[in-house]
């Protein structure tokens, strides 16, 4: 639903320079997987971010180019502990709440994300 509603207008190519980590079945997996979305309009960018470690929170620093003159107005976060949580009928366990917005300065937005989180860092022209 996330995606769908802010993930309309330009992909953009992020460059992403990050920590990576192997696992039983792969080596040199990065840490962070990132999408980015300018709306039509040019007034919102959305930046989607995975942090897929299981055990390590990733303090990141974000270099926006461009986007200077943004300023961010959501962080919403979607992560539970149990990673075989599901939302039943009767209880939702999985679920995106907003959380603090990351710092951002001319061009560089930074904060952590969570172990095995996904984001949705929305940010709109001043």
């Amino acid at each position: 639903m996330l995606a769908s509603k802010y993930g309309r207008g330009t992909a953009l190519q992020p460059i992403i320079d990050c920590p990576h980590y192997d696992t039983s079945k792969h080596s040199d997996v990065p840490m962070l997987d990132v999408s980015a979305v300018l709306s039509d309009n040019k007034t919102q960018l959305t930046l989607f971010i995975l942090n897929r470690h299981m055990t390590e929170d990733v303090e990141t620093e974000i270099t926006l180019r461009g986007f200077e003159d943004y300023t961010p107005v959501s962080h919403l976060l979607l992560q539970n502990d149990d990673m075989k949580a599901v939302n039943t009928k009767e209880k939702e366990n999985v679920f995106p709440v907003e959380t603090d917005l990351p710092k951002f300065n001319n061009g560089i937005l930074k904060t952590t994300f969570p172990k095995h989180s996904w984001n949705v860092v929305r940010l709109e022209k001043k």
